[in-house]
């Protein structure tokens, strides 16, 4: 079985000119910004619930003062 491709027959029409480049700019920046954000914020939240959780089994402490009581 012999398999040829004639490259000659193979056509690629021509891109057409975009009239959306300019409106296509702010959603291309939109795009952009929710790819940083979004992780950034998912991690925050995750962060959260998490420190929550660990919080939850530990018992309650007293707010520590900012200097030590010493007694003898």
């Amino acid at each position: 079985m012999k398999v040829s491709a004639n490259i000659a027959s193979v056509t690629v029409p021509a891109p057409e000119p975009s009239q959306k480049a300019p409106a296509d700019l702010p959603s291309q920046l939109w795009f952009a910004c929710c790819c940083i954000a979004l992780p950034v914020l998912w991690g925050v939240v995750v962060h959260l619930v998490f420190r929550r959780l660990r919080r939850k089994g530990e018992p309650e402490r007293e707010q520590e003062a900012g200097w030590p009581d010493y007694q003898i």
